[in-house]
Order: structure tokens, then C-alpha cells, then sequence
């Protein structure tokens, strides 16, 4: 397991299907009563995978933009996510 990446949302929804929880990322985006939890979580995924796969640089050689506010905001969001899934696993 320790080797199993579980970042993106339909992994994190298989792994815990086997425990009996159908849709926890769905759950859990119903439980912090944000409809675009899910989205902003998905957007932060993929900028660590652009980070940590290309540099953060674009195809034409060019760095990626970097607002922090925003990306502030979306570790927020995943802090929402993770916090939610955990008072679902361990209510």
C-alpha cells in the first residue's frame, strides 16, 4: 500500500470502496457543503503533477504562472476534503 497512489479522487473512492464507503470524495464534498470540492482538490492535484512531472513549465519552455492566493485556497479546499473524510471514516 505504501506505494499505492491514491491522489486522485476515483482512487481515493476505490480504495475506500473496499471498506464499505461508496462515494466518499462525493460524501465528503456533501458534508463540507461545497458543490466545487471536489473540483478545486482535482485542480491541486494537477498542479503538483505539472510541478512535480514538467518543472512547472509549460510546453513552450515557459514557467507557470503562481498566484497564492488561489493555490492558498485550494490547500484549504483539501483541507475541507480531508477533514470531511476523516468525520465520515471516524464519526
Amino acid at each position: 500500500m505504501e506505494r499505492y497512489v491514491t491522489q486522485r479522487v476515483d482512487k481515493i473512492d476505490s480504495l475506500f470502496l473496499a471498506y464499505g464507503f461508496r462515494h466518499i470524495s462525493r460524501s465528503a464534498e456533501a458534508k463540507a457543503k461545497r458543490t466545487t470540492l471536489l473540483k478545486t482538490v482535482e485542480r491541486l492535484v494537477t498542479r503538483r503533477h505539472q510541478i512535480v512531472h514538467d518543472g512547472d513549465y509549460m510546453k513552450s519552455g515557459k514557467l507557470r504562472s503562481f498566484d497564492q492566493g488561489k493555490v492558498t485556497g485550494q490547500v484549504q479546499s483539501m483541507e475541507r476534503f480531508v477533514t470531511a473524510c476523516d468525520e465520515i471514516l471516524f464519526p
